[in-house]
């Protein structure tokens, strides 16, 4: 399969009498086939040879146009989504000419192209990277066509990309096919440089900001970006911003952003936040998506606290105690770190309780929702003989299972290793080192050399379209900020060159999200590492990145806020949202040492003095994980 479509799969074929290389395409209708049929012998879609059905489904038999995807090839060349390198500053600059050379011109071959199935009377209607592919002699194909109409139809929803999806208002409904293949094309010559065009739905002003932005980065005419800010902004002038400089005027802003969002009205979440909130009975309570993180970040960074809301979330927490599950970041102990965080002390061994009672589900290793980050919040809430038994089951399960599970910090063996070491720190048991070792093994072996020389890891995905993450949760930094840590402990010169390779992960320039467990607030989170953990280092990279969130930052009711994942909708949350770019700013200038929870480099003596006192755990049954 080469890729999904509306219709179905889109399969690669070969003939049985030529030998030639065709494409199948299941379709649901026939629009698609009458399209190809009119733009023939164009040599700006591929060319249909015929028409089959098979086990009730019907596909369109296309030649197959050699190349790849505009999208690949952009993610391939683009200059800044690679690591910073010690090039000389004319190279630097060489690599930007020339990227901007290939971009514009790809633009006006593909402007050029849909110029030519609009003389035929048909608009495109769904158009994106993904339908373009660009062949091995400089020349484009459009693909994809299913949307397609005639040019006097009114624009539909054929619109797979919300990069390239009109809001409401830019095109508006019963507007003509045409407005929304021009919309299109003009989000196309902006996302060629930053993509991130999602935005548009979200801040009209969006567009002129990026152009400027595009305009400081890329040595590229005015004249080229000016008329995709008129037709996918409302004009040229740019909107009034929220601040994105100076921490306290940040910070405030991010303040007013997420209390102005709270609906303590509902019982099921009181923040907006990813779509995760709604899985299970928790995911509006826990750290990760729900009201406990965002609290948590307001408390650490000096925000305030707000006993109301508290109050909401000790509530919700009461009324639904015995169905939620213990994880850290998706349940009870995550909820209980949050109220000893605040002081709530009373309500936190409450909900402690809680997390000891009832049938649970079997529990993994991983540290986000399984029994390394309840070992943690145990070794943290004073019970180290809990923490040690958990930590015990875990090392053995690693021991016995296979490693093909999910990588990173947050779902791989990187958490366990945090766990690991610091069972180490509490008790000197070198054994726990060597626990630590083998797990970050495992999870480096699921890292990938890239052309930049960065290692990242490996997310999986199709043959041809691997994903290699850099992100905290999942990726690159995650595993370096732990492998950091053990280094510190037990110097390896191998591991040492993997750590650094890793570390340059964090050193391009763009990244798609903001947020912090898959997005440039982690990136952050993870630069300011010693600064949160006390050590007062800072990692000059911190500086460029910090402006560079601006980028992703939208107005909400006129205040500073973010989008969570694909950048589709307004997040508060800690994992994907505002709550976790404010965690990740006031590690980098925030007064007081901040940062996530067990994580930071600090010294033993320090974390130990940090830990609250007077909570007593009631583990769960070592039977029900």
């Amino acid at each position: 399969m080469l890729r999904e479509s509306d219709g179905g799969g889109v399969y690669l074929a070969v003939h049985p009498d030529t030998g030639e290389r065709m494409v199948l395409k299941e379709v649901g209708r026939e629009r698609e086939g009458e399209a190809l049929a009119r733009l023939a012998g164009l040599g700006v879609a591929p060319e249909l040879k015929g028409r089959l059905s098979a086990g009730g489904r019907r596909f369109l038999v296309l030649e197959h146009v050699p190349g790849e995807s505009l999208g690949a090839a952009l993610a391939a060349r683009h200059p800044l989504t690679a690591a910073g390198t010690s090039d000389s500053e004319r190279d630097a600059e060489g690599r930007l000419a020339e990227y901007v050379e290939w971009a514009t011109a790809v633009c006006a071959k593909v402007e050029d192209v849909v110029g030519k199935v609009h003389a035929h009377e048909l608009v495109h209607g769904g158009l994106s990277p993904a339908d373009v592919i660009v062949r091995p002699d400089g020349g484009v194909t459009l693909v994809g066509f299913g949307a397609a109409r005639p040019i006097t139809e009114s624009a539909g929803s054929g619109q797979d990309d919300p990069a390239f999806a009109s809001p409401s208002g830019i095109v508006p409904p019963g507007a003509g096919g045409l407005d929304a293949d021009r919309y299109a094309l003009a989000c196309l010559r902006l996302a060629l440089f930053l993509p991130l065009t999602e935005l548009f739905a979200l801040d009209r002003g969006k567009p002129a900001e990026l152009a400027e932005v595009i305009g400081e980065l890329f040595p590229i005419r005015e004249s080229f970006l000016r008329p995709a800010v008129r037709i996918a902004g409302c004009g040229t002038r740019f909107a009034t911003k929220p601040p994105t400089a100076g921490w306290r005027r940040m910070r405030d802003s991010m303040r007013r952003a997420i209390l102005a969002s709270a609906t303590p009205g509902r019982d099921d979440r009181l923040f907006p936040g990813d779509v995760a909130q709604f899985d299970g009975d928790g995911g509006g309570l826990g750290l990760a998506h729900g009201a406990a993180g965002v609290l948590y970040a307001l408390h650490a960074t000096g925000a305030g606290r707000f006993p109301e809301h508290e109050q909401w979330l000790i509530d919700r927490v009461r009324g639904r105690g015995p169905r939620l599950g213990p994880g850290f970041y998706d349940g009870l102990h995550g909820v209980a770190h949050a109220l000893a965080h605040l002081g709530r002390h009373e309500e936190a061994q409450e909900v402690l309780d809680m997390a000891g009672t009832g049938r649970r589900r079997p529990l993994g290793v991983d540290l986000y929702g399984g029994l390394s980050g309840i070992a943690l919040s145990q070794a943290y809430l004073g019970d180290l003989d809990g923490a040690l038994r958990t930590a015990a089951i875990v090392a053995d399960r690693l021991n016995d299972e296979a490693s093909d599970g999910c990588p990173g910090l947050m779902y791989g063996t990187t958490g366990p290793a945090l766990l690991f070491v610091r069972m180490f720190e509490r008790t000197g048991d070198v054994q726990w080192l060597t626990q630590a070792e083998l797990a970050l093994r495992r999870d480096l072996r699921r890292c990938v050399a890239q052309a930049d020389g960065s290692l990242r890891v490996d997310a999986g995905g199709r043959e041809g379209d691997r994903r290699a993450t850099p992100h905290l949760d999942r990726g690159s930094v995650g595993v370096a900020w732990v492998l950091g840590e053990f280094l510190h402990y037990r110097p390896d010169p191998e591991l040492a060159a993997a750590r650094a390779r890793l570390d340059r992960a964090a050193r391009a320039h763009l990244y798609f999200q903001p947020g912090l467990f898959g997005g440039r607030a982690g990136i952050i989170a993870y630069l300011c590492r010693d600064r949160a953990g006390g050590w007062g280092r800072e990692d000059e990279e911190t500086g460029r990145q910090l402006a560079a969130l601006s980028w992703h930052a939208v107005g909400f009711r006129g205040h500073l806020a973010f989008p969570g994942e694909r950048l589709l909708r307004l997040s508060m949350d800690l994992a994907t949202g505002t709550a976790g770019v404010l965690l990740s700013v006031g590690a980098a200038l925030h007064d007081e040492p901040v940062g996530l929870p067990f994580l930071g480099g600090a010294p033993p003596a320090r974390r130990e003095r940090s830990r609250p006192s007077g909570l007593r755990v009631v583990a769960a049954s070592e039977r029900s994980w």
